[in-house]
């Protein structure tokens, strides 16, 4: 079996949340020789979009006498 690396020309174009996959032409060379295949790659997501709040500050109270595990606050 042979192995190799696939190098994308453009990688910004490669963005999970428009597609979950995508379909590559992949172009080998070996002595002056070329052939083409299709690849699907299945993508994984990565956090690369900044967290947003919705308020810019939250406050909250918390005793110390309260048992582990109570409900502090939920912030979206």
């Amino acid at each position: 079996m042979n192995t190799g690396v696939i190098t994308v020309a453009s990688p910004d174009y490669i963005d999970y949340e428009e597609n979950h996959s995508m379909k590559l032409t992949v172009a080998a060379h070996a002595d002056n020789k070329f052939a083409y295949t299709t690849v699907w790659v299945n993508l994984e997501d990565i956090n690369d979009n900044d967290p947003i709040f919705s308020k810019d500050r939250y406050t909250t109270k918390y005793y110390e006498e309260q048992t582990p595990h109570t409900f502090v606050i939920h912030v979206s």
